[in-house]
């Protein structure tokens, strides 16, 4: 990630880049870049970001300016040492980071449903005596909140059944908020900024 002190942060930096340099657009992005002048005492390269409050919260525009000087550093050794840089995103940019990161969030949610089946699993089958395809059947019944299917007898089934249920109830709210915030927070910036035009 860019150091901080390679980063512009000065409206005067940002205007005499946008005045003076050169730049090239894209549907993602426009990139502007200026050789700096010799009284100008810097190393390396040096970047400045645009994210503008109409592509998004204060969420998505840190995520989009993580993604931008994690991309800078790393194309950092290749840059003329004695320039300044300016990156202004675009909301195709936007899309693409929230998509990323919306896919992240979906292999999280694997991962916690995954894992809590796997408990249910083992628990019914080593605590309550089931076989392994009954074990399978009352886990994926509970976290679906269908119930379970099968009788236990034993004192230490009925207490594991007792706690997976609960753990259940908060293991499905958990999975739901992963999945669902992305598409929540989507839907309240269209209604904040349709609220806006009018």
């Amino acid at each position: 990630m860019a150091a901080r002190r390679s980063r512009l942060s000065r409206s005067s930096d940002f205007q005499r880049i946008y005045r003076q340099g050169s730049s090239v657009a894209s549907r993602f992005l426009v990139v502007y870049w200026f050789r700096r002048p010799p009284e100008v005492t810097a190393e390396g390269p040096r970047l400045g970001l645009s994210v503008s409050k109409k592509l998004g919260g204060a969420v998505v525009r840190n995520r989009v300016k993580r993604r931008l000087r994690e991309a800078f550093a790393a194309a950092a050794p290749r840059l003329a040492g004695d320039h300044d840089v300016v990156v202004i995103a675009r909301q195709p940019l936007v899309d693409l980071v929230e998509r990323e990161a919306a896919g992240e969030k979906g292999l999280v949610a694997a991962a916690l449903l995954l894992g809590s089946l796997a408990l249910g699993v083992l628990g019914y089958r080593f605590l309550g005596g089931l076989s392994w395809i009954d074990a399978l059947l009352n886990a994926a019944m509970i976290l679906g909140g269908m119930g379970p299917v099968g009788e236990l007898t034993s004192v230490s089934g009925k207490l594991f059944a007792s706690f997976y249920s609960l753990f259940a109830g908060i293991a499905f709210l958990g999975i739901a908020g992963v999945l669902i915030a992305p598409v929540a927070h989507r839907l309240l910036h269209h209604l904040h900024l349709t609220g806006e035009e009018r």
